[in-house]
């Protein structure tokens, strides 16, 4: 611009430069869905075998596996899903990533052992194309099961924004709690579920009206033969979809995932095995209009005990040994996962070297009592397990870790995004 008096034109002003100023990520509201079976290897199930030794594969999850109609939408920056290993002939694990990563995660999503099935929910983040990798450490079918998915706040909120998927989708934030056990079959007069019966259990005393999904841990105590349990919202009345699976008989076993809720607040249990089931379930936080947006990253380990990987070594049995663990950067020293003003995280925990039978307890670092609810169970020693869920963080983005066992164990803890 050129200053302009009576006397005629000025000499021009001087340029000031202007930095630009680099986007932040953006953040994300959750859409729930009904369980959508995306993906299943098994050739029996329509799929294209076990997934080898040491190699990856890329799948689609837009569209459910026998050709329904789209399961998670184009614009979709992560999922929230249940991934189960049926049956694996040797012990091992999977790794998920998203299907145009650029080198192979070293977190692992979930551990198997020879026979077991097992399952555990987790959130990942999906390319623009909507797709996934998984990779075999040891040769696997898998499972995928969709719950969920989360959509750019912008996209979800304005239907004429590019690559808007519906109306409709308005999406719902986070609100995460203190790890609070709302249903028990071991104080509950009914007793154990039966055999093919289902149950609904009340998430009300935790959530408030208005949520429209829950994040929580199912845990099934010491199961008389193996099978599974499926979960929806309180007013549906099946699920083709399994939740949490067990083999062996007398394990304890938890699985953390996401869930609609009826109108009533309320979910439904559904019991498919040939005896009765005990089960626990527990609350970790909710989804509705108000709350937190989601921001996905890939999967980063933010936590290991294990010396022989640079940790400081296992955490011991009960209070004395409770460990404050800090989530906000990985451990080998990389780039920060989780920033300030976050209050909580997606992530993936795991024991380790296990001595004995126990259960971890992982809750806001800033928590001045023991939580009450526990979010991973293994039945003896010799065993690595994981648990995907939710957890609220503290300001300094702390959470402590319990270990609830006779003896120490290793912990490792991987993040796979945060709610700000």
């Amino acid at each position: 611009l050129r200053a302009v008096n009576a006397a005629g034109p000025g000499p021009a002003s001087a340029a000031v430069p202007v930095t630009p100023i680099e986007p932040g990520p953006i953040g994300n509201v959750f859409v729930p869905i009904s369980p959508s079976r995306v993906i299943d290897t098994r050739t029996a199930k329509g799929g294209t075998g076990a997934i080898q030794t040491g190699t990856q594969r890329v799948f689609s999850i837009a569209t459910v596996q026998d050709g329904g109609a789209a399961a998670v939408p184009a614009g979709a920056t992560a999922i929230v899903y249940n991934l189960t290993v049926p049956n694996p002939a040797i012990a091992g694990h999977l790794r998920v990533m998203p299907g145009d990563a650029a080198s192979l995660t070293t977190a692992s999503a979930i551990n198997f052992r020879p026979g077991e099935t097992i399952a555990n929910g987790l959130t990942t983040t999906v390319d623009a194309q909507r797709r996934i990798v998984i990779y075999a450490g040891s040769t696997a079918d898998a499972i995928v099961d969709v719950v969920g998915y989360y959509l750019p706040s912008q996209q979800a909120k304005d239907p004429q924004a590019p690559g808007a998927v519906t109306p409709a989708a308005t999406g719902s934030r986070f609100t995460p709690t203190e790890p609070q056990r709302v249903y028990s079959t071991i104080t509950d007069p009914a007793g154990a579920l039966p055999a093919g019966v289902n149950r609904q259990v009340s998430v009300a005393a935790a959530v408030p009206a208005g949520a429209i999904a829950v994040a929580y841990n199912i845990t099934v105590v010491r199961p008389a033969s193996d099978g599974h349990l499926r979960v929806m919202p309180g007013d549906v009345m099946t699920t083709p979809t399994s939740t949490i699976n067990w083999t062996a008989t007398g394990d304890t076993i938890a699985n953390g995932l996401t869930v609609a809720l009826g109108g009533d607040r309320t979910v439904r249990v559904q019991n498919f095995t040939s005896g009765d089931v005990h089960f626990l379930f527990d609350v970790v936080g909710y989804y509705s209009a108000s709350g937190a947006l989601f921001y996905p990253t890939d999967p980063t380990r933010v936590f290991e005990s294990r010396t022989s990987h640079g940790g400081t070594g296992p955490i011991l049995p009960l209070l004395p040994g409770q460990r404050v663990v800090s989530v906000a950067q990985a451990v080998d020293g990389g780039a920060e996962q989780v920033p300030e003003g976050a209050i909580a995280i997606a992530y993936n925990v795991a024991v380790t070297n296990t001595g004995s039978s126990g259960h971890l307890r992982v809750y806001p670092g800033d928590l001045a009592t023991l939580a009450s609810a526990s979010t991973l169970n293994w039945p003896g020693a010799g065993f690595t397990r994981a648990n995907g869920t939710a957890v609220g963080i503290s300001a300094l983005r702390e959470v402590k870790v319990y270990n609830g066992s006779d003896t120490s164990t290793d912990v490792f803890i991987d993040t796979y995004g945060y709610f700000r």
